[in-house]
């Protein structure tokens, strides 16, 4: 009898405790999920930036290739998630080359999914220009072809005279990747190109940045934003 009211007890102290327990996850719960809903509304209306077609677009098309392997080196494209509250607007060639001759002040971005720089430094250069209160950036995707347009090969001579590509000998055309221009009254005024941070030990151009490369690109895309 004595065996049996111990058992019991322990039982009782078991459930008790358990649902105690139970009880204190539940409310941590709850006040995480009112602190993220919090931080998601302060973040909206700090940025003004809300949801688009454009910038739905460009989260789908840098997450729906996370963990894929790139045909060209067999390598797996690193993982990236993009806030869905992004300044991203689409443009064509033909835009671009517009902004370029005539537009007052606007930001341009111009790289591609899979190019694994761009992945590597996306999170960080939208950071940048979060911080710096950009409601726009203008996005040429390189990896879009246009070749059929009638005056394709005359905007492309534009672009090489912008200096924002190049051509090779063999005349083909060559991209740094990626790049953020400051544009204003038809003028590159600041601009980051590529990518300057070094590589650690046994890092490749397909792993995620370090808090150290992270930095040095952040003031990077800084200072090109705040010319």
């Amino acid at each position: 009898m004595e065996k049996i009211k111990k058992i019991l007890l322990f039982s009782i102290i078991v459930i008790v405790v358990g649902s105690i327990m139970a009880v204190i996850i539940i409310e941590a719960e709850k006040k995480n999920m009112i602190n993220k809903d919090e931080n998601q509304n302060i973040v909206t209306e700090i940025t003004n930036v809300k949801p688009t077609e454009d910038s739905l677009r460009f989260k789908k098309e840098y997450e729906e290739i996370n963990g894929t392997i790139r045909e060209k080196d067999g390598m797996l494209y690193n993982t990236v998630f993009i806030d869905e509250n992004n300044p991203i607007v689409y443009i064509g060639i033909e835009k671009l080359v517009e902004i370029l001759e005539n537009q007052d002040k606007t930001i341009i971005y111009i790289s591609s999914p899979t190019c694994p720089y761009c992945r590597a430094t996306i999170n960080t250069m939208l950071n940048a220009a979060k911080k710096s209160g950009i409601s726009k950036i203008y996005y040429y995707d390189i990896s879009v072809n246009e070749s059929n347009k009638a005056n394709y090969k005359e905007l492309l001579e534009k672009i090489i005279e912008k200096k924002i590509a190049d051509k090779t000998n063999e005349g083909s055309i060559s991209w740094t990747l990626p790049q953020l221009l400051n544009v204003k009254n038809s003028n590159i005024i600041a601009s980051t190109k590529g990518t300057d941070y070094e590589f650690e030990s046994g890092q490749t151009k397909y792993s995620e940045l370090t808090e150290k490369q992270k930095n040095h690109m952040y003031k990077h895309y800084i200072d090109t934003l705040s010319k």
